[in-house]
């Protein structure tokens, strides 16, 4: 399984943009980013982040990871009020879009009998990150009017391991 798999995130991601935000946001190439670039937490899930765990048939997890200023940005609009600083509402904003996300994802991963999992909100820190072996790691970076941000999906590849 390659990068492919990230394919349906992101149609999933701009149409819940498309249709919560009345936005379309642009995005990259998808790659293939090695995750031992990631030192540490905020690397990886930036300044906060939803983290759905992937169960089914492959081993893995998606996040979708926001700078701060993005987050604020968007729960301001989302939620038709002003929003200052990363607190509960932002939090749950953030959470409410990865469960749309993974939500719309569901058919489109059948074949991986893909089975949706809650989100988890990450702040991102300077606390050490290592990921054990055998993953794979694809990134897409979104630009969007509150700002960017960006899509990671991991995958066990190796599931000898």
């Amino acid at each position: 399984m390659g990068k492919e798999i990230v394919t349906p995130f992101v149609n999933s991601i701009t149409g819940t943009f498309e249709t919560i935000a009345k936005i379309k946001p642009g995005y990259s190439e998808i790659t293939q980013i090695d995750l031992s670039d990631f030192t540490n937490e905020r690397d990886y899930y930036s300044d906060i982040a939803a983290v759905i765990a992937l169960p089914g048939s492959k081993i893995g997890s998606l996040v979708v990871a926001f700078e701060s200023e993005t987050a604020i940005n968007m729960s301001s609009v989302f939620l038709n009020e002003p929003v200052t600083e990363v607190n509960a509402v932002v939090k749950d904003v953030v959470g409410e879009i990865a469960n749309t996300v993974a939500g719309n994802i569901t058919v489109d991963l059948e074949d991986m009998h893909f089975e949706r999992a809650l989100p988890n909100i990450y702040m991102g820190g300077d606390k050490e990150m290592t990921f054990p072996p055998g993953f794979v790691c694809y990134s897409v970076d979104f630009s969007s009017d509150f700002g960017p941000f960006n899509l990671r999906v991991s995958i066990l590849e190796d599931e000898n391991i």
